[in-house]
């Protein structure tokens, strides 16, 4: 449920999709990189394994969510950043410290993933991008947004790869990300979202 920052108890730090777009970020280890209290372990270039802890936390304290669904592995409980998109994220919330109570395991803090809307026009917009770089790294996305009747959609498809930035780190990851929401009346909707991730990675040293 929405409430106001300042009626919230807890330490907390919201980016926004400009602000994403602003640091060209790749992943969510871009994005975690820069925030003042999260310490990122980064194993390699664009997409590769990275890992992070919340004000010197455990790696398994610290809990991922997008929409709600959790993205902590079972075995370890530990998420893997550096194969979290960014460009459909509309928000991300931060919660710094302790949040057990409301957010399930997660002694050491919460990434809380917020992905954008479906469009609420019937004439389609959307987004192409691509960017490269030294060691053959390329970002490569594009999105589409809008209305067809009663039904929104948004729509996203990503490539990031890369030949690594130290031996054996190469990544090739593609994704997928879509949402549908159907309006049945005023007051009730259906709402469906599928999110699709295939990559290989480079087995490091």
């Amino acid at each position: 449920h929405e409430k106001s920052i300042s009626q919230t108890a807890e330490n907390i730090t919201v980016i926004t999709a400009e602000e994403i777009e602003a640091i060209n970020a790749h992943t969510l280890t871009d994005i975690l990189n820069i925030i003042t209290g999260v310490q990122v372990e980064i194993r390699g270039g664009p997409g590769d394994i990275a890992m992070f802890r919340i004000q010197g936390s455990e790696y398994r304290h610290a809990l991922v969510l997008i929409d709600g669904v959790s993205l902590n592995n079972l075995a370890e409980n530990i998420a893997d950043i550096g194969a979290i998109p960014v460009q459909n994220i509309e928000r991300i919330e931060i919660i710094k410290g302790p949040a057990s109570s409301a957010w399930g395991s997660s002694l050491g803090g919460v990434v809380n993933i917020i992905t954008k809307s479906t469009g609420d026009a019937p004439l389609p917009k959307g987004t192409v991008s691509a960017s490269y770089g030294e060691n053959n790294t390329g970002d490569f996305r594009g999105e589409i947004y809008g209305k067809a009747g009663k039904a929104g959609y948004y729509l996203y498809v990503g490539h990031l790869g890369s030949d690594g930035f130290n031996p054996h780190n190469d990544v090739s990851a593609n994704n997928f990300y879509s949402k549908i929401k159907w309006a049945f009346t005023a007051k009730s909707e259906f709402l469906l979202t599928l999110g699709y991730d295939k990559g290989e990675r480079g087995l490091g040293e």
